[in-house]
């Protein structure tokens, strides 16, 4: 028998080491005759069993708290009810907590069963699916929402009719996959892993899907109608998709920034369409769009089978840019900001999240909805052995294609392009490094530039596999900003100056840069100078070596880091404005660098961030859209440095939720301070949230950065500035902000006093009229 750890009170365990078929009412199968639903043996142990178990259940029953099953065992597990059973909850917003098997294997937990008729009643209150949410032992993770170190991802099959529930929540980076209707009035929200729908869900006012490599799919085969029409599908960085077989109408649909997917992927013979209301695009949002064909390798959106399309799409035609030539003509418009990916690509990896990588610029139509360009669509420049000499042979508004399409073994590294020619160059839009193969990638591009050419990207689309550009020149996007898709990389030689012409003096949010590469990222060099926001999606490398060479990224841009975004400075240093977002800036642990933000700052040597003079740093989204977030900061850096006249906006969206700045686990041998020197702390409140002071003096506490090693300065060197309101910061009798350090966590506290009663105002209005009155017959 175990010995078992109290996590909760006393934990369950099975007395039968073999349970084939055990019920799971009878006390008499459990140590001490407990029931209590928490089943969880001492950390790394397991139950022993070597087989697959299913558990009986019967009669409808009420949980004390939250149901948790965590065994270490490689075993599936089946818990199975008789008709009619009701399970409800008497906890404020229960969870369902799944964590099973070994570290590299995923198990599936079953919850009911398909012939039965099993029901959770909520009765108005929230359900959380936790599946994977601990990451275990030894896991090494960049994105916790995405991966479980060697993919042992658990899965919950749910048979279970989901009823009353307020708000729906799925957590951890397994799957959840949902067989029976479930009744929500509130919000529908996925944070890790997957959500499968195989059944209607029916009074949800959202569907928010958070973080690249999270999915929300629908799933049944022959359902339409699986979404409420009034319901509102929002992507942060995550994925929608169908991958069902009948076709779907859902709701409007808004990219909320980041790097988002939309798919319509099943391999099914009848055609096929997911069709949205709308589609709204914020915050510089940029999008993969999935597709399969039927029978075929060429895949793409509206190509085969399979199509996506929008009902009020007044947007989208606004968006394309191109020529305006016909289908079938190279200078077909394109949207810069959408790419299309096949979806027989696996969907994640420990490497690299692929489906959120593209390959093919698209274009939109009313009549038939996102559309891949097709091969005879491109100007392109072939590895067929032979090397395009100069840039001369297309208009100003052709899509270009470096594309290695011969049919035989191709040498990869002759597909490339030469500019010799003299003068400015200008394309529309460029496509890379497709070999046709199933999986349209792995080919190297070259792109060369001498004698100081410009090579000008109208539309700013640059989009594809691996570009490595040489040579003297300078590649504008001319008024639009440069928007980097892709499965690896662009390199640019330090000669080479990447620029453009976006207005951010009239406009001081517009983006001039837009990184959303998955696997290996862009790696920049030189000295660029385009104009406006930088915003990194995905992943972004910085590589010039010295202090002295600062403006890989320049100095006037503000960098905005959107979840799943990761700017890595390695040997580089860079200088901005602001840092803003909830990615992650990080040195690998090999590497040098470090980040100064603020025109007058002091220059930050290794491994440093400085926020100072003009600088501002701001965790969350600038929107607020967002809600609160976490800006992360990598394992290898050493300090993190507030200094004098830094500027610090924070979000503040519950009472106990803000925005927040926060180290990663230090990596061996390096700790990391965090140091406030001074500056000023400016606070927001989100969505009209405000502290309410009770019937007793009232505190609210923010945890504002944590994870350092240790901290220096003081925090009552920043000023705290409250514009709503200002009493709380300049009240002298005990109440309103304070900050300080607690255990190397920079913490904010409000006090407000105690909000009279009823009974005492009316005696405090009654003590103010008599007053008036004698005051009067005076």
């Amino acid at each position: 028998m175990l010995t078992l750890t109290a996590v909760v009170g006393v934990h369950a365990q099975w007395l039968d080491s073999s349970p084939s078929d055990s019920n799971y009412n009878d006390p008499a199968n459990w140590v001490s005759g407990t029931i209590n639903d928490q089943f969880v043996p001492v950390s790394g142990s397991t139950y022993g069993w070597t087989a697959s178990y299913k558990v009986t259940f019967s009669g409808t029953r009420e949980l004390p708290g939250d149901f948790v099953y965590n065994n270490a065992d490689n075993v599936d597990f089946t818990l199975e009810p008789i008709n009619g059973s009701v399970w409800k909850f008497s906890s404020a917003s229960p969870k369902i907590q799944i964590l099973m098997g070994p570290d590299n294997t995923g198990k599936n937990f079953t919850f009911g069963a398909a012939s039965r008729i099993f029901a959770l009643d909520l009765a108005g209150k929230d359900l959380t699916f936790e599946i994977d949410t601990l990451i275990r032992a030894g896991a090494a993770v960049d994105k916790p929402e995405q991966w479980q170190i060697g993919g042992g991802r658990d899965i919950i099959n749910s048979y279970a009719e989901l009823l009353n529930v307020k708000n729906l929540n799925k957590t951890g980076v397994g799957r959840l996959r949902l067989y029976k209707a479930s009744a929500v009035s509130g919000d529908v929200n996925v944070s890790g892993g997957w959500l499968d729908v195989n059944a209607a869900i029916t009074g949800a006012n959202n569907i928010n899907v958070s973080g690249q490599g999270v999915f929300f799919e629908l799933l049944a085969s022959n359902t339409t109608d699986l979404l409420d029409a009034a319901t509102k599908i929002n992507l942060y960085s995550g994925g929608f998709n169908l991958a069902a077989s009948a076709s779907q109408s859902v709701g409007d649909m808004t990219l909320y920034g980041g790097h988002a997917l939309l798919g319509n992927t099943t391999n099914a013979a009848a055609t096929k369409t997911l069709t949205l209301n709308s589609l709204d695009r914020k915050n510089f949002a940029t999008l993969s769009l999935n597709g399969y064909g039927y029978g075929t390798t060429v895949i793409g959106i509206g190509n085969g089978n399979n199509f996506i399309k929008v009902t009020n799409d007044a947007n989208l035609l606004g968006a394309l840019v191109g020529g305006g030539g016909a289908a079938g003509s190279t200078t077909i418009s394109v949207i810069p900001w959408a790419g299309s990916m096949m979806s027989g690509d696996n969907e994640l990896g420990n490497t690299d999240n692929s489906r959120w990588a593209v390959t093919d610029l698209v274009t939109y139509t009313t009549a038939g909805g996102f559309r891949r360009l097709l091969d005879n669509e491109y100007q392109a420049y072939n590895g067929n052995n032979t090397v395009a000499t100069e840039l001369g042979g297309f208009t100003a508004y052709d899509n270009v294609s470096l594309n290695n399409s011969g049919t035989g073994n191709v040498a990869e590294s002759n597909n490339a392009l030469w500019i010799l020619a003299a003068g400015d160059h200008t394309m529309n839009a460029l496509r890379l490094g497709v070999n046709g193969d199933v999986n349209r990638y792995g080919v190297t591009s070259a792109l060369t530039m001498t004698d100081g050419q410009k090579l000008t990207i109208a539309s700013g689309a640059i989009i594809g596999n691996t570009l490595n550009v040489s040579g003297t020149g300078v590649i504008s996007s001319g008024t639009n900003p440069f928007i980097f898709q892709g499965r690896s990389s662009f390199s640019n030689a330090s000669t080479v100056t990447l620029t453009n012409d976006v207005d951010d003096v009239t406009d001081p949010n517009a983006v001039g840069f837009i990184a959303a590469n998955v696997g290996s990222g862009l790696i920049l060099s030189g000295s660029n100078s385009w104009r406006g926001m930088t915003v990194v999606q995905g992943n972004l490398s910085l590589s010039t070596n010295g202090i002295a060479s600062r403006h890989v990224l320049p100095n006037s841009t503000e960098l905005r880091l959107d979840r799943g975004g990761l700017l890595a400075l390695n040997h580089a240093y860079g200088h901005v404005r602001k840092l803003s977002g909830t990615g992650e800036v990080r040195i690998e642990s090999w590497g040098s660098g470090g980040l100064t933000v603020g025109a007058g700052a002091t220059e930050a040597t290794g491994r440093t961030v400085i926020v100072g003079n003009g600088g501002i740093l701001a965790p969350g989204d600038l929107s607020g859209d967002y809600q609160a977030g976490t800006l992360l900061v990598g394992s290898s850096f050493l300090d993190f440095i507030i200094d004098s006249d830094a500027l610090l906006e924070w979000d503040i969206a519950g009472d106990t939720v803000s925005d927040q700045l926060q180290k990663l686990n230090a990596a061996t041998g390096i700790t990391g301070a965090l140091t406030v020197n001074g500056g000023t702390l400016a606070l927001n409140y989100l969505d009209g949230y405000t502290p309410i002071a009770g019937e007793e003096d009232t505190t609210f506490t923010w945890t504002l950065a944590t994870g350092f090693a240790s901290v220096s300065g003081d925090a009552a060197n920043l000023t705290i500035s409250d514009a709503l309101h200002p009493d709380w910061v300049l009240n002298e009798n005990g109440y309103g902000y304070s900050l300080l350090f607690d255990n190397n966590n920079l913490i904010l506290t409000l006090t407000l006093e105690a909000v009279p009663e009823p009974s005492t105002w009316l005696l405090l209005a009654t003590g103010a009229g008599l007053l008036a009155l004698l005051r009067r017959r005076r």
